[in-house]
């Protein structure tokens, strides 16, 4: 074997290493914040329309998904895909933005008289939040 295939198989091997470690830190992205969320995987999988196994190999990063997937799965996180695929991605960065969203979701689908509960409640803390904050 001459130098430059020992070369071309470095390249080959280092690709893999490469597609297989973006594989791995895509996945943990997607597992936090759907931790974050205290989503199971199984909501998760049906609310992106993707398999159940598939999509715990997808966050476990042994298999990689497409495009429209991973769209699919931002979507059913409440979250753009960028954020799943942004390397410097951090967990507490995004993570009241998150939950905010998925409050706002659930919110919608209230009665109204349920709305107006959840309104006290929040003024209720604030309200609290206030005034130990003035003590």
């Amino acid at each position: 074997m001459d130098s430059s295939e020992s070369t071309i198989f470095f390249t080959e091997e280092r690709k893999v290493n490469i597609r297989r470690e973006l594989r791995k830190l895509t996945g943990e992205r997607i597992r936090k914040i759907r931790l974050i969320l205290q989503l199971s995987q199984e909501e998760v999988s049906s609310r992106a329309e993707v398999h159940p196994c598939y999509y715990g190999q997808i966050e476990r990063g042994t298999k990689s998904a497409s495009t429209v997937t991973l769209l699919k799965i931002a979507a059913a996180l409440n979250t753009k895909l960028s954020t799943l695929l942004d390397p410097d991605y951090k967990t507490e960065r995004c993570k009241s933005e998150l939950l905010l969203k998925e409050a706002g979701n659930k919110y919608k689908m209230l009665t109204p008289a349920e709305r107006k509960l959840v309104r006290k409640f929040i003024y209720y803390l604030i309200k609290q939040k206030k005034s130990r904050l003035l003590a």
